[in-house]
């Protein structure tokens, strides 16, 4: 499942918070990521870099350059939950459905067979 998120906020230090599409806030701190990635200590060297990362058009990661970025599904799984906002019902809807969907092993073409829905 990819997780979409709708907003980025960044924090102190290199703590990135991102609002998904199902309303859940999640805070993921890359300082996490140094001994495996050192590229991105460069985002706490250099505040205006870190400041200036951007959604992907899909939301469904961070981008600060050609060689910084960050899924957004990994920060959903790997973060820390900090709040949750309300959704549109449609919304929610959707989300549920698609983790349903996955969790059953089906594609969205089965999924509209299996309910009728053309």
């Amino acid at each position: 499942m990819f997780y979409h998120a709708n907003k980025v906020k960044f924090l102190e230090g290199v703590v990135v918070e991102l609002t998904f599409q199902d309303g859940k806030i999640i805070q993921y701190d890359l300082s996490q990521l140094f001994s495996k990635y050192p590229q991105f200590k460069e985002l706490l060297l250099n505040r205006a870099l870190f400041e200036n990362g951007k959604l992907d058009p899909g939301g469904y990661g961070v981008i600060w350059n050609d060689q910084l970025d960050i899924d957004a599904t990994a920060i959903y799984y790997d973060g820390v939950l900090v709040g949750q906002i309300d959704v549109p019902m449609n919304q929610s809807l959707g989300v549920l459905l698609a983790e349903t969907r996955e969790s059953l092993g089906i594609t969205q073409t089965e999924l509209s067979k299996m309910s009728h829905i053309d």
